[in-house]
């Protein structure tokens, strides 16, 4: 189960962002556990666009990244709403619903 106190919200230099349990950090990398993809569904309404999570690495089974913090550009906590959905994703316990599109 994901510990939500180590959830954060990582903005990458190229603009992608995602979620995931950070595991550990050093001067030059940040470990990241179970990431996922923040992926923005354009709708008719432009003031309120779906919001959807989908695997940050296609191509891989592993559950841990390491990735070099030159390339992170923030580290934040997530919203209320990413958080409840994601720990949702990995078997915790949500009470409120949420508009996020899973995969």
């Amino acid at each position: 189960m994901a510990k939500t106190e180590n959830l954060k919200l990582v903005h990458m230099m190229t603009g992608e962002e995602f979620i995931g349990e950070l595991i550990s950090e050093t001067e030059n990398t940040i470990t990241v556990k179970n990431p996922v993809r923040i992926v923005v569904i354009p709708t008719s309404d432009q003031n309120n666009p779906k919001v959807a999570f989908g695997p940050y690495t296609q191509w891989t089974d592993d559950k841990h990244l390491t990735i070099n913090r030159q390339h992170v550009t923030y580290i934040a906590a997530p919203i209320t709403e990413f958080v409840n959905q994601y720990t949702s994703m990995f078997g915790g316990l949500v009470l409120p619903k949420s508009e996020i599109i899973k995969p």
